[in-house]
């Protein structure tokens, strides 16, 4: 739904036994989707964490409340657009490690709606650099008016 109203998802999971925390933060067309980024890597790791927590089934009480703050962190940050979105990351409560990655969208993707955002990402981005060049060129041609009117 979040790419098909190109609004961001902010996404947190939690390991079965709390010992990491992921937080995904989806940016239609610019960051990968959930299918672009949850792969076969990341289904052997699910599983070798569900293979960990009927092990080891106790929890982490305060992981879920330090789920919570980072995802009150980056939803503040995105609707007050301040400071830097970090797409991923992923805290390891155990030894308290954090790991912040940003995965580029997959141009192969089998979602539809991701390709189509990503194309229409790279259509904005290709106009404000048209743009931006523009405004450059207007401001380089305006100096050297200055320049010439001026001696």
């Amino acid at each position: 739904i979040a790419l098909k109203l190109s609004i961001p998802l902010i996404d947190v999971t939690l390991s079965p036994c709390s010992s990491f925390i992921t937080v995904q933060t989806i940016l239609p067309g610019y960051s990968a989707c959930m299918h672009c980024h949850w792969n076969d890597k990341y289904e052997a790791e699910a599983m070798v964490a569900d293979a960990v927590s009927r092990q080891c089934p106790a929890t982490l009480p305060q992981c879920e409340l330090i789920a919570a703050g980072l995802v009150s962190q980056s939803t503040t940050k995105l609707l007050l657009e301040f400071g830097d979105q970090i797409p991923f990351y992923r805290l390891n409560c155990l030894d308290m490690d954090i790991s912040t990655f940003w995965f580029k969208p997959n141009h192969e993707c089998s979602e539809p709606m991701c390709k189509l955002k990503q194309a229409e990402y790279q259509l904005d981005v290709e106009k404000k650099q048209e743009l931006d060049t523009q405004a450059l060129q207007r401001a380089q041609a305006h100096d050297d008016d200055d320049v010439i009117h001026g001696s």
